[in-house]
């Protein structure tokens, strides 16, 4: 039985690009990102907005924090530059928490 690749024209990488950076970019979303300490920290609104392709996810995000347990993930609050050039605090996680 042969197996086909989850993202066939996807070459074996060096660089260790981090997956959620991947996913982003093979779907073509912007993902904010800080690296705090070595560690990296994603902007769960543009997570959510790239995989669901709904331009107000706060709904989405809302929902899951009110139903998941404080211990499954850490957030933080960090700055975030919107599209009009303003700088926001926005949730932030780290791959574990995406």
């Amino acid at each position: 039985m042969t197996t086909l690749p989850l993202f066939p024209e996807a070459q074996p990488s060096d660089d260790n690009t981090p997956l959620p950076l991947l996913v982003a970019k093979k779907w073509d979303f912007p993902l904010a990102v800080h690296i705090v300490e070595g560690e990296y920290w994603y902007a769960v609104q543009d997570w959510l907005r790239g995989l669901f392709g709904e331009k107000d996810v706060r709904f989405i995000w809302a929902n899951f924090q009110k139903q998941a347990d404080d211990t499954l993930f850490l957030k933080q609050r960090m700055a975030y530059k919107t599209a009009n050039g303003k700088t926001q605090q926005r949730d932030f996680v780290t791959d574990k928490g995406l």
